[in-house]
């Protein structure tokens, strides 16, 4: 389908892994998320998803991102399970 060249579609996924990264968010979600997408491929889902058929193939994508993750490694601590102390986390000022 017409779509971007396959350059800027492949900078597409970085660049969302970067907004991933500022906004403190790990990243390895897309990955998952990609995974997930590729065992279900011939899915329903999959079908749904007709967007991704301008973008570069799904086994791709994930290598790509797992090298990415392995270059400039990410680390982020997990979240409290305790909703109030997650939030004092924040110093929010009322």
């Amino acid at each position: 389908s017409a779509g971007l060249a396959p350059r800027p579609r492949a900078q597409a996924d970085e660049t969302g892994w970067d907004y991933l990264v500022q906004a403190k968010i790990d990243p390895q979600g897309m990955i998952s998320f990609f995974e997930t997408l590729d065992k279900d491929n011939h899915s329903k889902i999959a079908e749904n998803l007709s967007f991704m058929s301008t973008h570069p193939e799904t086994k791709e994508r994930i290598k790509n991102l797992k090298m990415k993750m392995k270059k400039n490694p990410v680390h982020f601590k997990l979240i409290n399970n305790n909703f109030k102390t997650f939030k004092s986390s924040f110093n929010l000022k009322k």
